[in-house]
């Protein structure tokens, strides 16, 4: 007779051989799921830095064209449409077997109904940049996802294509009034020159206008006149100030301010700050000091490279009762531009 008890071990374990492989097989689907899960969203991630990689190259093609001398405000300084950033090596060519054997990303074939048209918004240029949503209405819920979170989104159609505004680059829109550091393009106007304020170290409000928030240096600028002095600018320089020791009668030569225009010429003021550094001199009187242009008071041009000074004082010396013309002296001087 067999026993209860054997049998009644056997249902158990048969039971429980049913349970485990019910729960592995539950283990089994859900990491199936996760792995599709985590596939679709590698494969949206790719996707989205595809998609960054075009908008940088929109961005340093609108920048060097400007550089160039494109109008910022002109349509063409956006490319015409994908294969502009191509012939002009934004963005690499991938043939179809060099993307097979993986030497390279064919980023326009992986973005199906890429396309950019530049558009007039309100007055200003924009890139529009248009790709399709492919893939199961799962998958297409994730690249709706990341879409809706790409800075310039508008919107997408009923047939899957989404639409993203490129504006300008954020640090460009003060190129509207850009000052070429050549010199080929002079400010005409003041700091408001354009619509937009030309500053540095500023951010732009929404309408273009600069904020200024932290100034820095003002670099890279031809020349700048001076708001209420109209007869000086950097260019030309304000006064530049010198000390000089004159040791003998040949006195001693400085360098005439460079006013780089015809319309301006070099002068020079000097004055005497002492006398008879080298030696000890009693009761200096009639102190002099001046200044030519050239190697000769005699001059009568001022086209020279350099200003001599000159120094003579009467002074008795110490131990001795007569008098003498001495050439020692500690002389300041100050250089500038003058109008012509």
């Amino acid at each position: 007779m067999r026993s209860p008890n054997k049998t009644l071990r056997s249902g158990f374990t048969l039971i429980e051989m049913l349970i485990v492989a019910s729960f592995m097989a539950m283990i089994m689907v859900g990491v199936q799921r996760l792995i599709i899960e985590f596939s679709e969203e590698a494969e949206v991630a790719g996707f989205r830095a595809r998609l960054e990689m075009v908008r940088e190259s929109v961005d340093r093609y609108y920048v060097d064209k400007v550089i160039a001398g494109e109008d910022p405000m002109s349509l063409a300084a956006f490319p015409s449409d994908v294969q502009d950033l191509v012939d002009d090596g934004y963005i690499i060519d991938c043939p179809l077997a060099d993307f097979d054997a993986g030497l390279c990303i064919d980023l326009i074939g992986s973005m199906p109904g890429l396309q950019i048209t530049p558009k007039d918004i309100l007055g200003s240029p924009v890139a529009e940049i248009q790709f399709e949503l492919l893939g199961a209405s799962r998958k297409r819920e994730k690249y709706h996802q990341m879409a809706l979170m790409l800075p310039g989104f508008v919107q997408i159609d009923p047939l899957g294509v989404v639409t993203v505004d490129q504006h300008r680059p954020g640090s460009m829109p003060f190129l509207q009034g850009k000052v070429s550091t050549d010199g080929s393009t002079p400010m005409t106007s003041d700091w408001e020159f354009g619509p937009h304020t030309l500053s540095i170290g500023s951010e732009i409000d929404m309408q273009g206008t600069g904020i200024i928030r932290d100034p820095k240096y003002i670099l890279g600028v031809e020349d700048v006149t001076l708001e209420g002095v109209n007869d000086r600018t950097l260019l030309t320089g304000l006064a530049r100030f010198g000390q000089v020791f004159i040791r003998n009668s040949a006195g001693v030569t400085v360098n005439k301010h460079d006013c780089q225009s015809a319309d301006f010429e070099a002068k020079i003021a000097v004055w005497t700050v002492g006398t008879g550094f080298e030696q000890d001199l009693i009761d200096p009187t009639n102190v002099q000091v001046w200044a030519f242009s050239g190697n000769s008071p005699n001059n009568t041009t001022n086209n020279h490279l350099y200003w001599t000074i000159q120094s003579q004082t009467n002074v008795q010396q110490s131990g001795s009762t007569s008098r003498e013309y001495t050439n020692d002296a500690v002389v300041m001087y100050s250089t500038w531009c003058d109008p012509v």
